[in-house]
């Protein structure tokens, strides 16, 4: 049997005013005499407190109350226009108690967590926005990212089937981004209600559900199944929501019109949300995708408010590059392959169109000894031939700055 949770909250007064819900108007709140949408869970009515036990004691039992998944989208954009979604009071009501019901169904602590990360959790207006131009609940990128999250008790399984949850939130993002690494696409072609459908068979935002369960982009049916992503901002609300149901929030920072996830309770970033797929994260032998999150010391330095607008945006998957000239990945052995045959120099190759975008010159890559390690790999793999059919039949992976958002 579930624990009481009004009892429990009662006696855990930062979360419990971190469970915000935005009412489509604004609700009485007669102890102080004010009028407002957004409200604590103490000021909601005895029925709302209800569902919310109810989503709680389905997630504590490792089941859920029942969801629309994907929900409905209320808008109908048109076929060239932005998938702008917004959800019924409905479905956004349902699966609001369901994210927080299972978050307060987890082991790991929240009592501890910054205003900003229990809002992440918790607060409504993190997930969606009231509309009432839509009379529904907008989906915005700047809070959760080009998706529409699915079913809390999905997500979990999901994390729970491929062993995702590490004994640590650490161990956890960093599998989460492996497994990100092992199986996301980049979706094909432009963010729009047309290409949506497309790929995920939904006019809207890309459903976390199909991401996970994969779908084939109608389009493009030579790519056959894959867990396609709608760009860095459908990877930063992919992670936003899926490692929420365990407590880990995700900011959805910006730089440059591009996504870059913040796991902000461990202090770690992407350069870019793109970072997990970038075709020079594959090398051989591979390496950890724990080498592709910064600290705080160096993402100030790269995207801190003392940096240009300019740097910042060379900064945008910089931290692929910076690897790849320590691993020297397989598609970069393959384009000095191609450099070599067509007679390219340094300066005018396709090795080096990739890191020029992040400030890089020529003389420092050459001072880095780059060509020179690229060669002796490659002859240590048996040589160009060898490389190119280690390449043949994989999907040309572009560098993940050049792709559209």
């Amino acid at each position: 049997m579930s624990p009481i949770l009004d009892h429990w909250l009662g006696q855990h007064h930062r979360i419990r005013d971190s469970i915000i819900w935005e009412y489509p108007i604004p609700l009485p709140v007669f102890h102080s005499f004010s009028f407002e949408r957004a409200q604590p869970y103490k000021n909601w009515p005895q029925s709302d407190k209800d569902a919310l036990q109810a989503a709680f004691a389905a997630a504590w039992n490792f089941s859920s109350i029942q969801l629309n998944d994907p929900p409905s989208n209320l808008l109908h954009p048109g076929n060239h226009e932005p998938p702008t979604t917004a959800l019924s009071y409905s479905d956004a009501h349902a699966l609001y108690l369901a994210c927080v019901g299972q978050s307060l169904a987890v082991e790991w602590s929240v009592a501890h967590y910054s205003s900003g990360n229990l809002a992440i959790v918790f607060d409504s207006c993190e997930f969606f926005v009231w509309s009432e131009a839509d009379n529904g609940y907008e989906i915005q990128d700047l809070q959760g990212g080009h998706v529409v999250p699915a079913s809390p008790h999905t997500m979990y399984t999901f994390l729970q089937d491929n062993d995702l949850i590490g004994a640590y939130r650490y161990g956890t993002i960093v599998r989460m981004v492996e497994w990100c690494h092992n199986n996301l696409s980049h979706h094909i072609g432009p963010h729009t209600a047309k290409n949506c459908q497309n790929v995920w068979q939904y006019r809207g935002e890309a459903p976390v559900l199909r991401t996970i369960k994969g779908t084939k982009d109608h389009a493009n049916p030579d790519y056959g199944v894959r867990h396609w992503t709608a760009g860095c901002h459908g990877t930063a609300g992919f992670l936003r929501a899926v490692l929420r149901t365990v407590n880990i929030p995700v900011v959805h920072d910006h730089q440059c019109g591009h996504a870059l996830p913040y796991f902000s309770t461990d202090g770690v970033h992407l350069s870019h949300g793109d970072d997990p797929y970038d075709q020079w994260t594959f090398a051989d032998p591979p390496y950890s995708m724990s080498e592709l999150l910064l600290d705080q010391t160096k993402f100030d330095s790269w995207f801190g408010s003392g940096v240009s607008a300019d740097a910042k945006c060379k900064h945008i998957s910089k931290r692929p590059a910076e690897l790849a000239i320590q691993y020297l990945p397989t598609a970069m052995l393959h384009d000095y392959c191609n450099d070599r045959f067509l007679g390219n120099s340094h300066a005018d190759g396709e090795v080096y169109a990739g890191f020029k975008p992040h400030g890089y010159t020529v003389a420092q890559l050459e001072g880095l000894h780059l060509w020179r390690n690229m060669k002796s790999k490659i002859a240590s793999m048996g040589g160009c031939d060898q490389i190119a059919s280690l390449m043949a039949g994989k999907t040309k992976r572009r560098r993940s700055f050049h792709h559209e958002n």
